[in-house]
């Protein structure tokens, strides 16, 4: 129960005036009180028939999740569209089966997305997520690990 309200508080947390599709926020300001961005890491475990420019991208995704600005190319050898989409998928085959999912890339599509998907770093804590990322691809698919964070937390 407890990281199930961790999860809520997650979501809770993502400010309603960052629901501006296409714009990712501004820094936090004292002034202004605008959430700053998710940052994110993805470290590519796994390339099969690729050989990737780099083996760890970092940038950015938007308070609301809608967007993202991340090299992917360097890591899969392509581009995606810049959208993402966030979710909370709760199994009951598990204690403690909360999982936080996140696409990057067209979610609609088969084939031309990342997904993300993991669980907070800490117990009670809705400041990181870290877990494991795959491609969605005809043939090869890369995977990795990832970490998301709110800084100065």
């Amino acid at each position: 129960m407890a990281r199930l309200a961790v999860v809520v508080a997650l979501v809770l947390a993502l400010p309603a005036c960052a629901r501006r599709a296409g714009v990712l926020p501004a820094s936090r300001t004292a002034a202004s009180g605008a959430s700053e961005p998710w940052h994110l890491r993805l470290e590519l475990d796994s390339a099969p028939g690729r050989t990737p420019k780099r083996w760890q991208a970092e940038g950015v995704v938007a308070p609301d999740f809608s967007r993202y600005d991340l090299d992917v190319a360097s890591l899969i050898g392509r581009s995606l569209t810049p959208a993402a989409e966030f979710s909370v998928i709760k199994q009951t085959d598990t204690p403690d089966g909360t999982w936080i999912e996140i696409t990057l890339g067209d979610a609609k599509s088969d084939h031309s997305k990342i997904l993300l998907r993991g669980r907070p770093a800490r117990t009670g804590a809705a400041d990181s997520i870290v877990g494991t990322w795959v491609e969605q691809a005809y043939c090869c698919s890369a995977a990795g690990r990832f970490t998301l964070w709110r800084p100065g937390r």
